[in-house]
């Protein structure tokens, strides 16, 4: 599974993709750049930097239930990337059975942003399929994502946007027409739209639906 969660600061789009989606999957990996997960997951592992997180991966690999929360900068978040999924060309030693790991980059547009991002990261929704990994992510603004993050998603959760370049860069995705009626949509206190790219659709979520 992978997706991508958009909504302006306070509208709650953590909280969506936690519950609706992260609270079923067993083994969670969180990248967080604000440090607000030390409040949501007081009681998951946490690690800073590259090698206390590939450290708490490797110890976790033979268990089945984990919350490890990762403070990684742009360049570890790379790193981490390319030992979960290898190239031919990385000489490290993947980490050993991460299958069925979700991955959530908070702040994605911090980590793979337009125009700046290696290609392994750029790529990483592509790849994890085949290395059996779910990627999340949540973004305040996403017209600085790299669009080969979005056009990879399984789907795009929309919440309250209001800023013109994620409404242009919302427009580009959806396509005119569903994009204004997703906004229509989603700028309504607790309501979500959902848009599923590969069958084209657009889902509309109430509050008792969420």
């Amino acid at each position: 599974m992978r997706g991508c969660v958009v909504g302006r600061s306070g509208s709650g789009k953590t909280v969506w993709l936690w519950r609706r989606w992260m609270s079923q999957a067993p083994r969670v990996l969180i990248v967080d750049q604000t440090g607000e997960w030390k409040t949501k997951e007081p009681g998951a592992r946490f690690a800073y930097g590259y090698a206390q997180t590939l450290a708490a991966l490797r110890e976790m690999t033979s268990r089945s239930h984990w919350r490890i929360v990762a403070y990684l900068s742009a360049d570890e978040v790379y790193r981490l990337i390319d030992v979960l999924i290898p190239s031919p060309n990385i000489d490290e030693s993947p980490v050993i059975a991460m299958g069925g790991m979700t991955m959530y980059l908070d702040e994605v547009d911090l980590v793979i942003p337009v125009g700046n991002a290696p290609e392994s990261a750029r790529s990483l929704y592509r790849r994890s399929r085949h290395a059996s990994l779910s990627v999340l992510s949540a973004t305040q603004a996403i017209s600085n994502v790299s669009k080969e993050v979005t056009r990879q998603c399984d789907f795009i959760g929309i919440l309250a946007v209001h800023e013109p370049a994620d409404v242009e860069y919302l427009r580009a995705l959806l396509g005119h027409a569903n994009a204004e009626d997703a906004l229509a949509w989603a700028n309504r206190p607790h309501h979500v739209a959902l848009w599923l790219p590969q069958r084209r659709e657009l889902l509309k979520l109430t509050p008792a639906e969420l």
